[in-house]
């Protein structure tokens, strides 16, 4: 049951602080991009933007971690923000966390992945051993079969 609990369950990613992450010895960022810093296809908000901002000037390492099958989107988000971009990660496989943990050059107990589902985000984090911070999904559109998700993942136990 471990694997679908997260290390860290917050309302919104502009909780993450970079104290709290300094705290738990967190040095670099993995961010999902819809759902959790975005809404579904749609661009970054400017509280977004400036969290990462926050993030850069606290010397916290970020990228994006998307599942998108359809990179350009993510990777123009990405070189705005001026960060690196797993695109279609295929979570929960480890393999696009470890890309991202090593272009960001931190071991894995220096690495969290941000992100708003328990079976893609969370359950990815936890098998390439890193910490997970599990937000709220934004408000918005998401496809149809993550409302089935959605309600699997009340029954493990999230908040």
């Amino acid at each position: 049951m471990r694997f679908w609990l997260p290390d860290y369950e917050l309302a919104h990613f502009r909780e993450i602080t970079p104290e709290m992450l300094r705290d738990a010895g967190i040095r670099g960022l993995m961010v999902d991009l819809d759902n959790t810093i975005a809404p579904w296809r749609k661009e970054l908000s400017s509280e977004a933007e400036e969290w990462f901002a926050c993030m850069r000037g606290a010397g916290i390492q970020t990228c994006l971690l998307s599942n998108s099958r359809h990179p350009t989107r993510a990777q123009r988000i990405a070189d705005d923000l001026g960060i690196f971009c797993v695109a279609w990660a295929k979570k929960p496989r480890r393999g696009g966390y470890e890309r991202a943990r090593k272009e960001m050059k931190l071991e894995r107990r220096e690495v969290a992945i941000v992100g708003d589902q328990i079976f893609t985000d969370i359950l990815g984090g936890k098998r390439a051993g890193v910490k997970t911070i599990l937000v709220t999904p934004l408000p918005g559109g998401e496809l149809p079969i993550l409302r089935i998700l959605r309600f699997l993942e009340r029954v493990v136990g999230r908040k």
